[in-house]
Formats: C-alpha cells, sequence, structure tokens
C-alpha cells in the first residue's frame, strides 16, 4: 500500500512458533528488510516476556511498548511489540518518534480484536489474506496516521 507518510511502515503478526501469520507494508519501504528487522527483535521480545512469566517484570500487560531502534537503509524506525495470552505477537515498525504511547497501544488493541475475530470465524480456515481483512487492516492504519 503507497501513500502519504505512514506512522506505522509495516506490521507483521507472528506466531507462537514464530512463523510469519500476516504481514504488510505501507509506503515506500523495503518489506524483505521490515521482516528481517522483526525476526531480529525476536529475542528481545522472549526476554521482555520471560521477565513478565519469572515475576521480576509487575504486569502481565500483553503491550511490551518500544522494543528496540533499527536502521534500514538510512532511516532510523521504532519497533513496538505487543505479545497476547496466545503468544502470538504483534510486531508493528513506526517512523514516528512524536507518536504517545496510548495511540500504539490502541493500534495494537484493535489489531489483536480483528485479527482474533478473524482467527475464531471458522468459514475462514484461519486465512489472513482475505481482502476484508486486508482492507480493515488498511482501514486501522490510516486512521493511526
Amino acid at each position: 500500500m503507497t501513500g502519504p507518510n505512514f506512522k506505522v511502515v509495516y506490521i507483521s503478526i507472528v506466531g507462537e512458533q514464530n512463523e510469519t501469520l500476516f504481514s504488510r507494508s505501507f509506503g515506500d519501504v523495503d518489506e524483505s528488510e521490515m521482516q528481517f528487522s522483526v525476526y531480529a527483535s525476536m529475542d528481545i521480545i522472549k526476554e521482555q516476556v520471560s521477565q513478565q512469566i519469572s515475576g521480576s517484570a509487575t504486569s502481565g500487560d500483553p503491550y511490551l511498548g518500544f522494543i528496540s531502534p533499527t536502521l534500514i537503509g538510512l532511516n532510523f524506525y521504532k519497533i513496538y511489540a505487543y505479545v497476547a495470552a496466545t503468544c502470538f505477537k504483534i510486531i508493528a515498525i513506526i517512523n514516528d518518534n512524536e507518536v504517545p504511547p496510548s495511540r500504539i497501544r490502541e493500534m495494537f488493541e484493535s489489531v489483536h480484536e480483528l485479527y482474533s475475530s478473524v482467527i475464531c470465524n471458522p468459514l475462514l480456515f484461519n486465512k489472513l489474506d482475505t481482502p476484508k481483512f486486508l482492507d480493515r487492516i488498511d482501514d486501522l492504519i490510516l486512521r493511526f496516521s
């Protein structure tokens, strides 16, 4: 999807076994480099989730927040993550330093709700590449931007 300056340049839903369930880029970015950055952040996500489970963190909040910066080409981006109770991860790469954490959390919660509604629909056979799902993701990201 191309368009104006997107705050979210890439979003990925990653399964419990770290398999990509869905990914989508926004704007003029190299999707393979974005995907590489997502996978590079997996160790940090795993470490933060382990800290939550071991009790060294104070809450079981699925929103992990800012995970790490990433440099792609000449641009710096920020990677944010959200890990649901069922262990799937939503990872977003954002190019705006001014986005309040509450807006990012809201976006993750909306993506989680959308993903859950699709995954729980027995008629869709766990397919995330339906036109309706893609349109709803695009609308959500446009609203966020």
